[in-house]
């Protein structure tokens, strides 16, 4: 069994402030996401319950029965796409292309090393 690990996160009054305003403006279920890519400038992001980032036009978003989401792109390189889809964890899963599933495959390989 793994540990669980208690985690506790403050936030400054205008940071309070500002989280009332925006639930009071967009609703109270919002998705935060702050981005190490190139393409949004670093920005920190908000969006709305269902909202999600847009990378560019080609990008589809189908809901599937089950819940989950299929998320189509293209795109030049697969730079930022492998980090996003490494940011989610077990969360999501790449379904291709392959060169896309070879370099998770290898970057996963990689970092196991640095946990054995």
């Amino acid at each position: 069994m793994g540990r669980t690990l208690k985690m506790k996160v403050s936030a400054t009054n205008s940071a309070l402030n500002l989280l009332s305003e925006l639930q009071e403006k967009y609703g109270k279920k919002l998705m935060f996401h702050q981005s190490g890519g190139c393409c949004d400038g670093s920005a920190p992001m908000c969006f709305q319950e269902g909202g999600e980032k847009r990378w560019n036009n080609t990008q589809e978003v189908t809901e599937r029965e089950d819940g989950g989401v299929d998320f189509e792109i293209t795109v030049c390189d697969l730079v930022e796409i492998k980090a996003w889809v490494l940011s989610w964890g077990l969360h999501a899963r790449a379904t291709g292309p392959k060169r896309l599933l070879d370099e998770i495959k290898a970057e996963l390989k990689e970092m196991k090393k640095q946990y054995a």
